[in-house]
């Protein structure tokens, strides 16, 4: 499963650093590139095989267009909304099966945390050439507690040594260490 992730990452991060998207990805793949992989869930909170890719992306009117430019690219028919006359960025949620993975496409995460300071502090990876830019430690920590949750499986803002190759376990857990 995840060189199938992998090359759906590589996919919409490349197309979005093509049409020039300002995102972040947030959610399971970014725990993952925080060091720990873990299977997407389905909306029950079962697992699931397929893979979900969720990305936070600046609520701007310019940037909205560009994602929708991206979406399009990726193989979503996105024709409704590039034609609409009044869009509404801060409110445009995506939910889009894309065939091997879904993704959603947010507006805003859970966090009361401004895009623009969470782009400052982002993460950047290098995969195949591509940029894979996604939410910091300390941001991705705030939301998953924000969502209520109590664990984030050990992650480590130093594990990222490895695109998803760190595996950790229960026990370190920064949502119960980590400091404001």
């Amino acid at each position: 499963m995840e060189e199938e992730l992998k090359k759906n990452l590589l996919l919409v991060c490349s197309e979005f650093q093509r049409n020039e998207v300002r995102y972040l990805l947030v959610g399971g793949v970014a725990v993952a590139l925080h060091g720990y992989y873990r299977h997407s869930m389905g909306p029950m909170g079962l697992l699931t095989s397929k893979p979900d890719i969720d990305l936070w992306f600046e609520p701007t009117y310019k940037n909205y267009f560009k994602l929708l430019g991206a979406l399009a690219a990726i193989g979503s028919d996105v024709s409704e909304f590039q034609q609409e006359t009044d869009p509404d960025p801060k409110h445009a949620f995506f939910r889009l099966d894309l065939g091997e993975f879904t993704l959603d496409a947010l507006p805003c995460i859970n966090a009361n945390i401004p895009f623009a300071k969470a782009y400052r502090r982002k993460e950047t990876v290098d995969l195949n050439g591509i940029p894979i830019m996604y939410i910091g430690y300390e941001d991705l920590v705030e939301d998953k507690r924000s969502l209520g949750r109590k664990s984030l499986f050990g992650i480590s803002s130093n594990s990222s040594s490895g695109l998803f190759s760190a595996h950790a376990s229960p026990g370190n857990d920064p949502v119960d260490t980590a400091t404001r």
